[in-house]
């Protein structure tokens, strides 16, 4: 009796959960075929119990799909089961376990993962520190336009570290960085307009930047920018040039095209003044 009575019950949760309308929960959706190994359901469940979708959140449950699902090549499970055993989601944190997992997912072409490997590899975190390493996959990250990727090979070139001073090297991803709006970016890039470094002085372009990353700033705000070497002493003139720079560079997508037309003609015009000294020279 007990036992047609749990089929009865079994076969009644079946067809209420069939019926139109009534959706069914993730775990009635996904675990039976994670449990068979599908790794797109484990993927599916793992997010839910992340982010609680259907169910509670359990950031224990979510590790254990996330793995199951990495340790069939999931890229994505690769990179979110990394992040949330270097943070200690789900357990104690798992540093070599993180890093592993990272360069899984760096491995197959993860933007995201293969930024986080070098900062792993900056800091020695799950492993020796090693710069070499992290260069070769923040430029890997920059390349596929991560922003902090782009303004960490910036730093890296600037600052000589594990390979050598390279101002026009950084100057050209502090440019990729500052484009998307990196707030350390533009400041950086504003300091070497104003000490010269890789490219020629500018104090009106080293203003102009400054102001967008002010203007951009926001939790970070007086962190990392080099604001020290904003130009003193510029005339009326040269302000109203740099304010009406900054006016142009500001909009999303402009700041480059807006710089090089700019300092295009800055440069046409000393070529023009130069020539026309030497023209008086040799009267």
């Amino acid at each position: 009796m007990r036992t047609l009575t749990s089929r009865l019950l079994i076969s009644l949760a079946i067809a209420t959960c069939s019926l139109p309308g009534l959706a069914a929960t993730p775990i009635e959706q996904w675990l039976p075929q994670a449990q068979q190994g599908d790794a797109a359901a484990q993927m599916s469940l793992a997010s839910a119990y992340y982010f609680g979708r259907g169910m509670p959140q359990d950031f224990a449950e979510a590790l254990k799909w996330y793995r199951l699902a990495a340790a069939q090549g999931e890229m994505s499970a690769q990179y979110n089961a990394a992040v949330m055993l270097e943070h200690g989601q789900g357990g104690a944190p798992d540093l070599k376990e993180a890093l592993k997992l990272y360069r899984l997912a760096a491995e197959q072409g993860n933007a995201k993962a293969q930024y986080n490997l070098g900062v792993m590899y900056t800091y020695g975190r799950g492993g020796a520190q090693n710069d070499k390493e992290a260069i070769k996959w923040y430029q890997l990250a920059a390349e596929q336009g991560s922003v902090a990727a782009q303004y960490s090979m910036g730093a890296v070139y600037e600052q000589g570290v594990g390979t050598a001073r390279d101002y026009k090297e950084a100057l050209k991803w502090y440019r990729m960085a500052a484009d998307q709006g990196h707030t350390k970016a533009l400041g950086n890039l504003a300091a070497m307009y104003a000490n010269g470094q890789g490219v020629p002085k500018d104090p009106v372009v080293a203003y102009a930047l400054h102001s967008i990353a002010g203007g951009n700033d926001t939790a970070d705000k007086g962190k990392g920018a080099k604001r020290s070497a904003l130009p003193k002493g510029m005339t009326a003139r040269a302000l109203e040039a740099a304010q009406e720079l900054a006016a142009k560079m500001a909009p999303a997508g402009r700041l480059l095209a807006e710089l090089d037309r700019y300092t295009d003609s800055a440069d046409k015009a000393e070529s023009a003044s130069s020539a026309q000294g030497s023209a008086r020279l040799t009267h």
